[in-house]
């Protein structure tokens, strides 16, 4: 029994330093720290052009030519953040709960940065055409993962575009990775009623596309 509640405090503790976590390891490995580790040093751009080339055309599809003001939540360094207000021919904000990473963001007259607290969103309700998200919710625990979903479900439009993509492998958690399924996510984003678009594989890992429209 007390071993339980131990393991318990220790899982939120965990949690709670999810902020000093990404600290630490953006000052440990730069812009790659937001890549699998595996990734070699010189292989940043490749796998960031990479998933550009797999990733922008599908959102292009989604899109209805309406939209002009885009969430990148969880930009990191903001590898997509440019392209993004690119694609929409429009603007960008982007955030991140690393300013570290924020600093080493490309910047653009049509984005905008801002370092966040972990589950809150700093903006209005229905701010956003579009949310953009990277493999960023598997780095959000069970226990404040709803939290966020109706923070990004707060900000969209009603009918708003939410793109996101993430690790639906079928693997363990680590203390700050959380594999979920398909359906997992499915259900998390119900608000929007997502779709699997598309699939790709990151070092063997299983990485899905969905996107859905707020209702």
């Amino acid at each position: 029994m007390w071993n339980l509640i131990l393991l318990k405090l220790l899982h939120r503790k965990t949690h709670r330093n999810l902020k000093n976590y990404w600290r630490v390891r953006a000052a440990k490995y730069g812009k790659r720290s937001v890549l699998n580790i595996a990734h070699g040093e010189d292989q940043f751009d490749n796998v960031t052009e990479h998933q550009k080339r797999l990733l922008f055309p599908l959102l292009k599809t989604e899109l209805n030519g309406s939209e002009k003001l885009l969430l990148d939540f969880g930009c990191g360094p903001g590898r997509f953040t440019w392209g993004l207000a690119k694609l929409i021919n429009g603007d960008v904000v982007g955030v991140d709960i690393t300013s570290m990473l924020l600093e080493l963001a490309p910047k653009s007259s049509h984005v905008t940065y801002q370092c966040i607290e972990t589950n809150i969103l700093p903006f209005p309700d229905s701010s956003f055409d579009v949310v953009w998200s990277c493999l960023v919710l598997g780095g959000i625990p069970d226990d404040n993962i709803l939290q966020t979903i109706d923070e990004i479900k707060r900000v969209l439009k009603q009918g708003g575009l939410f793109f996101f993509i993430e690790n639906t492998s079928s693997k363990k958690n680590t203390d700050y990775w959380f594999y979920r399924d398909e359906k997992d996510y499915i259900r998390l984003a119900k608000f929007c009623n997502p779709k699997a678009l598309s699939y790709y594989e990151d070092l063997g890992e299983k990485i899905t596309i969905f996107s859905g429209r707020a209702n």
